[in-house]
């Protein structure tokens, strides 16, 4: 009899643990170095299409987290969803597969525009 209830805590025990578990997710410390989840992959590109009237810039500002500077030349984009320019890769604005020759909050789109950021070495 004794045997049978210290089964039943345990089995209860091992629910609750389960409960807690699939309740919360079970998510383990991201800051621990020692994790070996994968890492997030870094995105490179981003593409979309104009919209009459609208800038390239206020278009990407619409869909990603952008972090720009602005000049008299107009904004540069420093970063797009957490990746930064470095010193070796920037992101650049491409106009129907051109290298943009304007800054994109002065390119007003037209529909028929292909809009692409690229994440590369500057040519």
């Amino acid at each position: 009899m004794k045997e049978k209830n210290i089964l039943q805590r345990l089995v209860l025990i091992l629910f609750l643990v389960l409960f807690i578990c699939i309740s919360t997710g079970c998510q383990t410390n991201k800051n621990n170095p020692g994790d070996t989840a994968s890492p997030v992959a870094q995105i490179d590109h981003i593409a979309y299409v104009g919209v009459d009237g609208k800038n390239a810039f206020e278009l990407l500002q619409q869909q990603h987290k952008v972090v720009s500077t602005t000049s008299d030349f107009g904004a540069f984009v420093t970063e797009i969803d957490g990746v930064k320019n470095s010193a070796d890769k920037f992101w650049m604005f491409y106009i129907n597969g051109a290298l943009a020759q304007s800054a994109p909050d002065k390119y007003i789109t037209k529909q028929a525009d292909q809009i692409e950021w690229k994440y590369e070495k500057s040519q």
